[in-house]
């Protein structure tokens, strides 16, 4: 099979709840940076801009650089990085680090991926 690796998909029941230390280490490896630029792809035009975003707030509004059509988020997004961007606003970064966490902590998954060399 050489360097490819297979792809398992596991029940929860199937995989054992990870030890206090393994929990400890992987709260610790959470302390990479939070993405702080995003590129915004204007649905009018396919314009393509590298954004900083803001780490405090969500941005409702953006005016492309292209055709200056005024973007604002779709039905169930907080912000135009979550609707428009590669990476979702630092705050929506932080809400999913949070819950990941929580997961591991509480040992509660709905399923795991699992690869195998």
């Amino acid at each position: 099979m050489g360097d490819r690796a297979s792809v398992i998909f596991a029940a929860p029941d199937e995989i054992a709840k990870p030890s206090k230390a393994d929990v400890e280490m992987r709260k610790s490896r959470r302390s990479c940076p939070m993405e702080l630029q995003s590129t915004i792809t204007c649905p009018e035009c396919g314009h393509l801009a590298l954004e900083a975003m803001p780490t405090d707030a969500c941005q409702f509004y953006y005016h492309c650089k292209g055709c200056g059509a005024r973007l604002k988020p779709k039905t169930g997004d907080c912000c135009v990085f979550c609707s428009y961007g590669l990476v979702p606003c630092p705050p929506v970064q932080a809400g999913m680090a949070a819950r990941a966490a929580d997961a591991l902590s509480s040992g509660k998954t709905t399923g795991s991926l699992v690869l195998v060399p």
